[in-house]
């Protein structure tokens, strides 16, 4: 079966933890054996938000609006709770 081409890529927005695990088995179970997948990938983990002071966040809305279209996995919300889940982040 010839896989579905794709002449648009979607923007693709990885989250935290859990989902970032069941995002990546969807796609490789139930999308990529049956579409040319393209995407424009931006990762949304609060790590890497705080590494780029959310500058990522922006590229990412600002790719959602150039291309029409998003994938979006959960993310951490980062308050007080959860900060102190990542000492890193406290520095």
């Amino acid at each position: 079966m010839e896989k579905i081409k794709m002449t648009t890529p979607i923007v693709e927005m990885d989250g935290d933890e859990m989902t970032r695990i069941l995002w990546g088995w969807i796609k490789e179970t139930l999308i990529e054996p049956f579409v040319d997948l393209k995407t424009e990938y931006y990762d949304l983990g609060l790590l890497h938000r705080n590494e780029t002071k959310d500058q990522v966040t922006v590229d990412a809305a600002n790719a959602t609006r150039r291309l029409g279209v998003a994938v979006k996995c959960a993310t951490i919300t980062p308050n007080r709770q959860r900060m102190e889940e990542y000492p890193e982040l406290t520095e």
